[in-house]
Order: structure tokens, then C-alpha cells, then sequence
């Protein structure tokens, strides 16, 4: 069975969707090629904070994020 993926790839699109995105467990594919599965905590104007699965915060420039999946089945 196929798994409904969201994908958000732009600034505006995540910025729009902050409330979507807040608290659920995303995938966030980063400009350099890295990926990083994470629980994404809050999003302001030019920046997210997550906490990977270490339980480690981190926060990233979404300037440097090249898109946020979701998996809605997940």
C-alpha cells in the first residue's frame, strides 16, 4: 500500500504550513544533500528547530533546507 507523502518546498510553502508541520516527525532534505529525520518543534520567519532522534535540539536556516516530507500514514 503507498504512503501519502507531503512535500513542502519552498520557504513561503513551509512558512504557510508551519502549523502542519509543528510536531510531527519529518524528513528535512538540506541544500548540501543531507538528510535529517527529526521532530520538527517550531518554525519562525527564517528558521526551524527540530530534535533528531538522538533527542538532541538543533535548529536550521531555512534557507539551507531544500524541502520538508512528511508521511501522513506514518
Amino acid at each position: 500500500m503507498a504512503k501519502r507523502l507531503v512535500r513542502y518546498n519552498s520557504i513561503k510553502s513551509i512558512l504557510d504550513n508551519a502549523s502542519e508541520i509543528t510536531g510531527k516527525k519529518v524528513n528535512i532534505v538540506f541544500r548540501n544533500g543531507q538528510v535529517s529525520f527529526a521532530l520538527a518543534t517550531s518554525i519562525s520567519n527564517n528558521e526551524i528547530a527540530y530534535r533528531n532522534m538522538r533527542n538532541a535540539s538543533q535548529k536550521a536556516d531555512l534557507e539551507n533546507i531544500a524541502e520538508i516530507i512528511i508521511d501522513l500514514n506514518a
